[in-house]
């Protein structure tokens, strides 16, 4: 599901939204984040810090936990922005939310440290394909 490029350019594999392995990755900064979320391709790189949360819903017929949605996060200047995929309606929902009201206009745990460089070429950027 994703693949982190950490500073000393060592790699992390991510599982899949009912098992990320987020809890998993290393303590060491992270240079890039990709994320293949249903064929939905996303790319991010110089944020401060990274989040993913997994959303789950209870089937009604057989009572087992689905995996409804994947909020992958990218902090900048106390801003964070989300970028939502919705695995039901199969859509990617971007936007930006002020820090600490990441999750239910609360914030967020589990925050992995990531590479600020203020040079104007290292802006937080993403791609979307």
């Amino acid at each position: 599901m994703y693949t982190i490029i950490f500073k000393d350019r060592t790699e992390f594999h991510g599982g899949e939204p009912s098992e990320s392995r987020w809890n998993e990755i290393p303590d060491k900064p992270i240079a890039e984040l990709y994320y293949d979320l249903a064929g939905k391709k996303i790319y991010l790189k110089n944020y401060e810090a990274y989040n993913h949360l997994t959303k789950y819903a209870f089937h009604v017929d057989s009572q087992q936990q689905i995996v409804v949605a994947v909020i992958i996060m990218g902090l900048d200047n106390k801003k964070v922005k989300r970028f939502i995929f919705d695995f039901i309606q199969k859509k990617l929902i971007v936007d930006e939310v002020p820090i600490n009201q990441e999750y239910n206009n609360k914030p967020a745990s589990r925050w992995k440290a990531g590479l600020k460089n203020y040079l104007p070429e290292n802006q937080p950027n993403y791609k979307i394909n």
